[in-house]
């Protein structure tokens, strides 16, 4: 049984598709990164708002790899 906050494996699926659909329009070259700077586009492209402090702050550092590149995958 799922609850409220409980997402169902339908929205999971749909939400994936979504991300990976706006990721794909930035990813220009095809290398399966972004420039870290397009995070907060691609995000409020999916109708996400983050605070401009929150996304530098605690966001991208989530996203990035070990050794930041200036790309995020």
């Amino acid at each position: 049984m799922t609850t409220l906050n409980e997402p169902t494996p339908e929205w999971i699926e749909s939400t994936q598709v979504k991300i990976r659909e706006v990721f794909d329009l930035f990813d220009k070259d095809k290398s399966d990164a972004i420039v870290q700077e397009e995070v907060g586009t691609v995000m409020r492209a999916l109708g996400v708002f983050p605070d401009e402090r929150i996304l530098v702050l605690e966001l991208l550092p989530e996203m990035q790899d070990h050794e930041p590149t200036g790309f995020v995958r």
